[in-house]
């Protein structure tokens, strides 16, 4: 028995009705013998341990169809049951199924017991409030809310934090299994939901049985993706049930009494040629043969099996009389499951209600369909494989006709009907050739609907193509492809959003181009790229005249668009001449709405501070972004609050304004309180990790990074914002606190293959010493990427990048160009993106430069660095521009007094956080005012012993110093014999126990010998 008594659970906080079994997994003793699959059973049995300890484990079951998944599924879950643990199963179709299935049924199930106050909400749904859950489950499984409605600009990340709330609470009165069936027919927002869960539920009691068919044509490529994903997660497991073998076979017919083990050996192994050791196929072909003769019948040549079971189901047909054939296949065209009274009507009123049950009975006793247990009225097929096998009986016009037959009769009654819209909407856009287009558009339209209203925008997504596929008037295909497109983009889904919007801009219906071409540059405007395939679209959709005066609420926008899209592509000048036509048009309609959402787009321009009218740009755009954000907030429409308070974050912190930058951070985090709206979310945690960062408070900083990059895997394909955003996040981390050492080798092979963003690449060179490479890319960089970066958001980040490479380097020719760049920043911070990397006073950056030259006014643009350092509140900036202080002084040989000015709060502050960075560039100050080193060590000794602990060879070591390969052995042999080290392993050792490395005890390296 698997469960040993709940050892381990959080704690039977409260108890609820548990929820009751399928009604097909009850009474197991009446299902065919279970056989083959036990020993998989049995595996989960070390799997449950974990769960039981509080370890959430995931098991994906995969096999053909009629493999045995789902019963092996229902023998774990009804053996757990027993035991009383909680069992919910959700289940997907083939057909057009709810948004979130197989996570619908799972969430009703617990809902009445959160309705009754029995299970609650609090504490497990992230930033959502109990209330705002409890609606947003409520919009999940009956599509709408209790409350005021769905949560304003809210996305369908909002609904997994939801339903993971849901299941946490409901792990913390008992342990949980969740079966998820049938996962190859899943939707897209069924698969970010499970992904989501996964990787938040590590420690709950919680057990994950998913099934899955693996073969063609049923395998499913976006769930094959996401589980590649998850495998990599630990408890995630995967189980691939294979056919069962003659020892099987034989197991199952002993088991239905045909003989002994050695007299059904030789039936066996026919059995099993002819059923591939399919579980369900091998029991439709007993049964068939049980009745012509059995094992005996196929020991005399008499009866052959079938070869197929397509085979058995036309033979079991065909023996029905011709009316009973024709409703067993309405039958399979409805579904698994069907409802008599529903096939009666499809059939004809002249059919009486006992001539159906009757030949659903002829039907059952044929061994084609069953009664479906609890559900009076209605029969189900055994197994989908039945199903399929008599569907593919018919012929293509009479299975078109069927699903027409269905479809009208759907529309014209049966209104309690369940999934009714989805279903009309299948069944007429089966009904190929019929005419019937104009309905099937109709339907799937409003399924789309459905999915939207339900947060599930990429499902919404792929109805809408769907309906356009079949809309026979291109105005109208291309409203839908618009449509669809806008639904990606709620989901994230940004490239796709961009393909369909350039299709139709391009080449569309031209009531349609303008609002594709608008949806084009709102796909793309926030990667930054495209701005200029955006630009040429947006010009050629909105003609002459719309350009110098727009009239209509579209061209208002569409004008706004062009005006981003321009900045993005660095004609900032003309981009203000037109937002500033758009918004004037915009004032003049009276509607604060538009209003808004012309502001909107002037708020993300990019502005240029490195051009006289830059620090003038940006004081505007501060200013209409306090305008939307007013309006936003007087209208309680929030979501606009969102690129304003970016743009104020941003600006605030570029100003040294922190009581600015203060607000307009508590502004970004109440519109993500308020909407959970992912895009926001992702951005508040980019502001988040880099404050933290300012801080030192790197921990923090480290969790709010991972949190982030979990985040952006629920954007799905074409998400805006890619892996680039986290890996310079993650750089700027592990520049301060050490862990850079991994990249060594690979830069020392493919100097280029780490970072294809040129300036990162120089930093991370810069950072491991490694000077020829680094000096290589700097040249490249300011060659090759200069124009491109100058008109780009990272070039803030780029310049300081550069520019402290170029020094290290003394690459003077370097420096002069990047002290032209960097000089009209004076006065400002440095800011790479949306809050990538807060690097700074661009002042100590001049200092640098300046220092590296031999340049007067060095220590006026230090202290006016330290100043606006001291005002932002930042011990990161302080130390680092007292470190950089310190170490101009000791290069110009300043007294020991003035050097200790500088080095020793750097020190200090190195000292409490941690800093590996603020140490680099110390040096030999970072060790002043210490003890001496043990054992005779010398300093050069030290700076040796630092970089054997990062794993260095010898020739690696002269690099980083700029010795001889000979002297850094030298070295070596030295250190060995003061410290009485056997090897280079042991030395490594020997510098952590008297805390020697430095930044090397830091970077968790896996180190050489």
């Amino acid at each position: 028995m698997w469960p040993t008594g709940g050892q381990g659970y959080r704690g039977r906080v409260s108890e609820w009705a548990r929820p009751a079994l399928p009604a097909q997994w009850t009474g197991t003793a009446n299902l065919p013998p279970f056989v083959g699959r036990r020993r998989e059973l049995a595996g989960f049995e070390a799997i449950w341990e974990s769960v039981e300890r509080g370890a959430r484990q995931v098991v994906f079951v995969g096999g053909e169809s009629g493999a045995g998944k789902s019963r092996l599924a229902a023998e774990a879950g009804t053996l757990l049951d027993a035991h009383g643990v909680s069992v919910l199963v959700g289940s997907c179709i083939a057909e057009l199924g709810l948004p979130f299935d197989p996570f619908v049924q799972p969430v009703r199930t617990l809902l009445p017991a959160v309705d009754e106050g029995v299970l609650a909400l609090a504490g497990g749904a992230g930033s959502l409030e109990p209330a705002q859950a409890r609606d947003l489950l409520r919009l999940l499984t009956e599509g709408h809310t209790l409350g005021s409605g769905p949560i304003l600009g809210a996305r369908g990340a909002v609904v997994f934090e939801a339903v993971l709330g849901l299941l946490d609470n409901a792990c913390a009165v008992r342990p949980l299994l969740l079966v998820l069936e049938d996962l190859h027919w899943a939707g897209e927002s069924a698969l970010r939901i499970l992904r989501f869960i996964v990787e938040r539920t590590a420690e709950l009691p919680l057990l994950v049985i998913a099934t899955y068919r693996n073969t063609r044509p049923d395998r499913s490529d976006p769930l094959s993706a996401v589980m590649a994903d998850l495998m990599r997660t630990e408890g995630v497991h995967r189980v691939d049930l294979q056919g069962l073998d003659t020892d099987d076979v034989v197991d199952y017919l002993t088991a239905w009494h045909a003989g002994t083990r050695e007299e059904v050996r030789h039936g066996a192994a026919l059995l099993r040629d002819h059923t591939g050791g399919n579980p369900f196929v091998l029991r439709e072909v007993w049964r068939d043969l049980a009745g012509r003769g059995g094992l005996a019948g196929l020991a005399s040549g008499a009866v052959s099996p079938p070869d197929s079971l397509r085979a058995v189901i036309a033979a079991r047909l065909s023996a029905l009389p011709p009316e009973q054939r024709r409703l067993v296949s309405l039958g399979a065209v409805v579904g698994e499951d069907f409802a008599i009274g529903l096939i009666r009507a499809v059939a004809g009123a002249e059919l009486s209600a006992a001539e159906v049950f009757a030949a659903m009975g002829a039907a059952a006793a044929a061994g084609l369909v069953e009664p479906a247990l609890g559900r009076p009225g209605v029969m189900r097929f055994e197994h989908a494989l039945a199903r399929q096998a008599v569907l593919e009986t018919m012929e293509p016009f009479e299975l078109a006709t069927a699903h027409a037959q269905v479809g009208f009769t759907l529309e014209e009654g049966f209104a309690g009907e369940e999934n009714r819209v989805q279903r009309l909407a299948h069944h007429f856009s089966s009904a190929a050739g019929l005419g019937l287009d104009d309905r099937a558009v109709r339907y799937l339209e409003e399924a789309a609907s459905i999915a939207a209203d339900r947060l599930a925008n990429s499902d919404a997504g792929a109805l809408f193509e769907r309906a356009a596929a079949h809309a026979r008037d291109a105005g109208e295909a291309d409203r839908l492809r618009v449509a669809a497109a806008r639904a990606y983009h709620l989901a994230g889904r940004m490239l796709r959003a961009q393909e369909l919007n350039e299709d139709v801009a391009s080449q569309g219906h031209p009531s349609q181009r303008l609002s594709a071409a608008i949806g084009y540059e709102a796909a793309s405007w926030r990667s930054g790229m495209n701005a200029e395939r955006a630009t040429e679209m947006l010009r050629g959709a909105l003609g002459d005249a719309a350009l110098m005066q727009p009239s209509s609420a579209w061209e208002m926008l569409a004008l706004g668009a062009l005006s981003r899209a321009m900045a993005l592509s660095g004609r900032r000048d003309e981009a203000v001449v037109l937002h500033q036509r758009a918004v004037a048009a915009a004032r003049q309609t009276g509607d604060e709405r538009l209003l808004v959402a012309v502001l909107h787009k002037g708020i993300t321009l990019q502005a240029d501070i490195s051009v006289g009218k830059g620090l003038e740009r940006l004081r505007r755009q501060v200013d209409l972004a306090e305008e939307v954000s007013a309006i936003a907030k007087r209208r309680h429409e929030l979501r606009p609050l969102g690129a304003a308070s970016q743009m104020r974050t941003f600006a605030a912190y570029v100003l040294g304004d922190r009581p600015a930058f203060d607000a307009a951070v508590d502004d970004l985090a109440l519109m993500v309180r308020a909407t959970s709206q992912p895009y926001w979310r992702w951005s508040g945690y980019l502001v988040s990790m880099s404050r933290s960062m300012m801080r030192c408070e790197f921990a923090e900083a480290a969790q709010v990074l991972a949190t982030s990059r979990r985040l952006e895997h629920t954007f799905g394909e074409g998400r805006g914002v890619g892996e680039g955003p986290a890996s310079v996040q993650t750089f700027m981390l592990r520049r301060e606190t050490g862990g850079l050492e991994f990249a060594r080798r690979v830069l020392a092979e493919r100097p280029g293959a780490a970072n294809p963003w040129r300036p990162g690449l120089v930093a991370l060179l810069t950072e491991l010493g490694m000077a020829k490479p680094a000096s290589v890319a700097l040249r490249e960089a300011l060659e090759q990427d200069l124009p491109r970066l100058r008109i780009s958001a990272t070039w803030p980040a780029a310049l300081s990048f550069l520019g402290e490479a170029a020094a290290w380097l003394g690459d003077r020719e370097a420096v002069e160009l990047l002290l032209a760049e960097t000089e009209p920043f004076v006065g400002l911070n440095l800011m790479g993106a949306e809050f990538l990397a807060a690097l700074g006073s661009s002042d100590r950056l001049v200092a640098v430069l300046k220092s590296a030259l031999g340049s007067p006014g060095v220590e006026d643009h230090f202290a006016a660095a330290l100043g606006l350092d001291e005002r932002m509140g930042s011990p990161l900036h302080v130390a680092t521009t007292h470190a950089e202080w310190a170490a101009h002084l000791s290069r110009t040989r300043a007294t020991s007094a003035r050097v200790e000015e500088h080095a020793k709060p750097a020190r200090a502050l190195a000292d409490r956080h941690g800093l590996v960075r603020v140490r680099r560039i110390l040096g030999p100050l970072a060790l002043a005012g210490r003890a001496s080193l043990p054992d005779g060590l010398t300093v050069r000794e030290h700076d040796v012993l630092r970089l054997i602990g990062r794993g260095c060879s010898n020739r690696d070591i002269a690099a980083e110093l700029l010795i001889s390969e000979y002297t850094a052995a030298n070295h070596v042999r030295s250190i060995l014999m003061k410290t009485r080290c056997a090897n280079r392993t042991a030395a490594a050792h020997y510098a952590v126990e008297h805390g020697l490395l430095g930044d090397a005890s830091r970077d968790g390296l896996t180190r050489r010998s």
